[in-house]
């Protein structure tokens, strides 16, 4: 081979090889900032971690966010409920969601769906509740005959020192009607358990015939969130450490990719084993780099 087409040929070749590798360089730091942004929220039952992602709008206030309206706010109404979240909430199905605010991170949940469900009972006993936080909406927490819900709230020192708060709540709400409640200030480290009881199971069971059938944990996007069943005999632990065990429940977007598929569902993922015993493609790359050059010379 002549010596300058040998020459020119071994540059073609390194620069070649220079130009992909910075090309597959480029693509693992893409994968890497996207890893680290997998979502640092779970919710775990019955052995099962959820990873879900706090809802927003525009910095808007998480009160705000809810819109609890009375006889006394502007706007008013005489439903007690929220009119904020009416786009969210769904007919005999208890909703729970994470929401970031400009004020922090808070809890909530809503119960039904205004003008659309039966009435219901709801009691949660949530535990481990971060004690800087605080009821920032109570639906529904006004004097009145016909307000029958109980708020009790409690904060307690653990054997480490640590301050926390309990909370048991009942809620109890006439058909056309939802209730519900915000807890804001839930920081950057809480492990907060709720233990559910619904319809028959709930302390104000007798206040009303209408029935809870459905548990969801709503993660994402405020306008059409993905939408997890829960089970409602079970209780839940909401943290702010991202999944740790090998199996992972994965949510499925809320809007159906088919006729059959209408509503959310959940899958077991495994973690792959590494079975490749072939050599790696940089390995094959400096194996063919040098059988080139023993080739030319």
């Amino acid at each position: 081979m002549p010596g300058e087409f040998r020459d020119i040929s071994r540059r073609r070749f390194v620069q070649a090889t220079l130009t992909s590798t910075a090309a597959l360089g480029g693509v693992s730091s893409v994968d890497a900032r996207q890893s680290t942004n997998s979502s640092q929220y779970t919710v775990i039952q019955d052995g099962k971690c959820i990873p879900i992602e706090p809802l927003t709008m525009s910095g808007l206030p998480v009160k705000q966010f809810y819109g609890y309206r009375t006889p006394s706010t502007k706007p008013r109404s005489y439903n007690y409920a929220s009119f904020g979240t009416e786009n969210l909430q769904r007919s005999e199905t208890s909703i729970l969601f994470l929401y970031k605010g400009p004020k922090g991170l808070s809890l909530v949940a809503i119960h039904d769906k205004i003008d659309a469900g039966s009435g219901g009972a709801v009691t949660f006993r949530l535990t481990n509740l971060p004690a800087d936080g605080k009821f920032v909406v109570k639906d529904d927490d006004y004097n009145g005959s016909t307000n029958v819900d109980t708020w009790d709230y409690s904060t307690h020192r653990s054997w480490n020192g640590k301050k926390t708060a309990t909370a048991s709540i009942s809620w109890a709400y006439s058909a056309g009607r939802s209730d519900g409640m915000v807890y804001r200030g839930l920081g950057n480290d809480f492990e907060v358990t709720i233990h559910p009881q619904f319809n028959q199971q709930a302390i104000l069971s007798g206040q009303n015939q209408g029935k809870i059938k459905l548990w969801q944990i709503l993660s994402g996007n405020a306008s059409n969130p993905t939408r997890t069943k829960l089970d409602m005999s079970k209780p839940i632990t909401i943290s702010s450490k991202p999944c740790q065990s090998k199996t992972t429940t994965r949510q499925t977007a809320q809007t159906p990719r088919n006729k059959n598929d209408s509503k959310a569902t959940t899958t077991q993922q495994q973690s792959p084993k590494n079975t490749n015993t072939e050599p790696s493609f940089f390995d094959q790359l400096w194996n063919d780099f040098s059988s080139f050059f023993n080739h030319i010379f």
